[in-house]
Parts: structure tokens; sequence; C-alpha cells
């Protein structure tokens, strides 16, 4: 059996670790939004990236649309505004 010495005060170094990110998420204000063309990332990847960053960002909140070519994500105000969808328009 491996046993391992318990040391007392010893200080902790600083992080080291700067989180890079793929996409310009902390650029972004609300109304922003980048395309990413289908050819660079499939979608699922996007909102993977998307899920990820606001989970380490509560209260920033991002939606992702199919758009022609490729994947738009936008900053939105809240988690609401994400559920707004154009209504059609129907004439009898």
């Amino acid at each position: 059996m491996i046993t391992f010495r318990v040391d007392k005060d010893i200080p902790l170094p600083e992080d080291s670790f700067l989180r890079q990110y793929k996409y310009p998420f902390p650029d972004m204000e609300v109304g922003d939004s980048f395309f990413v063309s289908a050819l660079t990332a499939p979608m699922e990847t996007i909102r993977v990236g998307v899920c990820n960053y606001q989970r380490d960002h509560p209260g920033l909140f991002f939606t992702v649309r199919k758009v022609e070519g490729g994947v738009r994500v936008w900053r939105v105000a809240t988690k609401e505004s994400k559920k707004v969808r154009a209504h059609k328009s129907t004439t009898l």
C-alpha cells in the first residue's frame, strides 16, 4: 500500500491556467452575434461551447440559430429572450 505524507502550511501557488475560448463570448454585448461556417464546425459543437460558457458565467445568455451557410450565435439579455420566435402572419 502506498502512503502519502500530509504537509501543513504549504502556500497554494497562483492559478496559472487562463482559459482561452474558441469563440468570442467574452467580447460580446447583448445583441452582438458571430457566424460560424458549416464547414468550420457542426451546430452541436457550437451549442456545447455555448452551454459550457454559460455554465461558467451564470447570468449570461446566448442563443444559437441555423442560418444560411452555417450557424449564428447571439448574446441575448435573458433566458426568456431565447424563446422569442417570429410569428407568421396569415391572411384569410
